[in-house]
């Protein structure tokens, strides 16, 4: 095999569509199954993830195999799996190749395709760590150490490429995967949730015709060239739903037993999972669709104060994560749609033969008694209650669709030293957001407490409940003109605080701001500034706002800088660009 810097000469040749790199994904329909897990261990974990082609195939008749750009090796990934006060080291290898013609760090428009960068989404850790403003470029590698808190909250995140530009085609793509912090030792959760069989769920949308178009529009000859070999390159065939990269799974679930669902919705568009069980396999919602029931544990990572919330309808936003407990109470076949579509398919059995439901007696057995968690970190105090510190109210819209139309406050996004509001350490922040009903709002390193809106409906559809916490919020109940209020409280990690629509194309097109939190106490002198749309300066800033991290560190590789419309390609050594 020739050497990887001699491969890389190939973007120097016109690109022909079996010339994309690939591996094999071994997706096999109709069972359900786990993702694999990358577990940490004494503390530390040390692992690679890449960023590469693979050819996937997603069961069903339609579509066929297809190439797609994936993170380690598979659509989604493997699940990473820590706990609390653990050293993540992840070496991430962007083993893409850079290709002729694509767009070139054109800010707010599709492009850079083969560029990328690692998001843990849902971790409390810094935004030196989280740094999404960081690229890595075709052949670059790039070390993330990640310290997750001691006092890191348990439950579920995942970790998917960030670059501005091409989060979209990564997204839709497929790039993601489960992160998982562990519980605390026994003792901490009911018994009923700690001794359930538990299941990973990751939910992908698949829409051909989104994703042709946006490599359209990025000059992304790669994607473009695999989906016309697999006849998707018109947007042929309907949007459908994948568990874990398989359409449609059968899951066996044994009568009677709780189970514990992690759910990630990897989504990348404005449309909530909107997740409910049926018994019959015809889209319809009937009061006595109650063969399954779904009792609310936690959402986004964080455990809800008010466990057991029993739901018929899970309307996750894109980007959200939901942990519940489900337990089956007659033998035979339950539907899990999402948006309509069957998505996966529940086979209830029981261990006794001939039985086909519970007795009054045995549904009563097991119950979930309430819980809340015994301690809140100070990330996740309650913030209800609080008063807000002086300066710290601030309003934040998200408006609008399409390029140069979609905006935070008015603006699109403008990179380096430019952020709508700062606060400090230690404040009590108040956010009034508009456009929840259109955009999902998804807020970088602080989770952040849900206010300012009525409840309405049943009880059995109260997903989202004031004093809940989030870091992704989309609700499509509300109205569109709707302003609700988020809290949270800058604890330890000063820097940026990326906040954006969770819908790839409108964040991609615009949609992304950045807030800003000074290492300063109110003591010395900290103080918030609302719609400061521009640069900071002063006391408690931790980051060089004119320096752009671009990574290329292969030896002997490609070294690729864009400065606004100039692309320069050099074969040199182990560089480190910085523009």
């Amino acid at each position: 095999q020739p050497p990887r810097s001699a491969m890389r000469l190939f973007f120097l040749l016109p690109w022909l569509s079996n010339m994309v790199p690939s591996g094999v994904a071994t997706n096999t329909p109709v069972v359900f199954a786990n993702p694999p897990t990358i577990e940490s261990s004494g503390g530390f974990l040390n692992t690679t993830i890449n960023l590469d082609w693979i050819t996937v195939d997603l069961g069903g008749a339609y579509p066929k195999e297809f190439k797609t750009r994936a993170l380690a090796g598979s659509v989604p990934g493997p699940t990473i799996v820590v706990s609390p006060g653990d050293t993540l080291r992840v070496t991430f290898t962007n083993e893409l190749m850079p290709q002729i013609g694509v767009v070139a760090e054109e800010t707010n428009r599709y492009g850079e395709p083969d560029t990328a960068n690692l998001h843990f989404h849902g971790g409390y850790v810094s935004a030196a760590a989280d740094d999404t403003t960081l690229a890595v470029l075709p052949g670059g590698s790039y070390n993330y150490v990640v310290e997750i808190p001691a006092d890191h909250a348990p439950g579920m995140g995942w970790i998917h490429p960030h670059h501005h530009g091409s989060t979209m085609l990564h997204l839709a793509g497929g790039a993601a995967m489960a992160m998982i912090v562990r519980d605390p030792a026994d003792g901490y959760l009911p018994p009923a949730v700690s001794g359930a069989d538990e299941k990973i769920m990751v939910f992908q949308y698949w829409k051909f015709a989104v994703l042709a178009k946006t490599a359209r529009q990025a000059r992304d000859v790669s994607m473009s060239g695999s989906l016309a070999a697999a006849e998707l390159g018109d947007g042929s065939g309907e949007p459908f739903f994948t568990v874990n990269g398989v359409r449609e799974p059968t899951l066996e679930i044994r009568l009677g037993e709780w189970e514990r669902w992690r759910i990630l919705y990897a989504g990348w568009q404005d449309t909530a999972l909107d997740l409910l069980m049926e018994d019959e396999d015809d889209g319809e919602v009937r009061e006595d669709d109650e063969n399954c029931e779904m009792q609310l544990l936690a959402k986004d990572g964080i455990y809800i104060q008010d466990f057991p919330r029993r739901l018929k309808k899970l309307p996750i936003p894109p980007g959200g994560r939901a942990d519940v407990m489900v337990r089956c109470s007659r033998v035979g076949t339950t539907f899990v749609h999402v948006l309509g579509q069957t998505t996966l398919i529940l086979n209830v059995f029981s261990a006794e033969k001939d039985s086909v439901s519970f007795s009054e007696t045995n549904t009563t057995m097991n119950p979930l008694q309430a819980w809340a968690p015994p301690y809140r970190p100070n990330y996740l105090k309650d913030l209800r209650d609080a008063v807000i510190t002086s300066g710290c109210d601030c309003p934040t819209a998200m408006y609008g669709y399409g390029v140069g139309e979609s905006l935070i406050n008015g603006q699109l996004y403008t990179p380096g030293n430019h952020f709508i509001h700062s606060s400090f350490l230690g404040a009590t922040v108040q956010r009034r957001v508009l456009g929840i009903a259109e955009h999902s709002y998804h807020q970088h390193v602080y989770p952040y407490q849900i206010l300012g809106f009525e409840e309405t409906g049943p009880d059995d559809q109260k997903y989202f409940r004031p004093g809940d916490w989030q870091d992704t919020w989309m609700d499509t109940t509300l109205g569109k003109r709707d302003e609700v209020v988020l809290r949270y409280r800058p604890t330890v990690f000063p820097g940026k605080v990326m906040v954006h629509c969770h819908n790839g194309e409108h964040a991609d097109l615009g949609m992304i701001a950045k807030e800003y939190v000074r290492d300063l106490k109110e003591d010395d002198g900290g103080k918030c500034a609302c719609n400061v749309n521009g640069p900071l300066y002063g006391e408690g800033i931790v980051d060089v706002f004119d320096v752009t991290k671009v990574i290329e560190e292969v030896s002997g590789s490609i070294f690729s800088c864009s400065i606004g419309w100039l692309s320069l390609n050099l074969l040199i050594g182990s560089t480190l660009c910085l523009i």
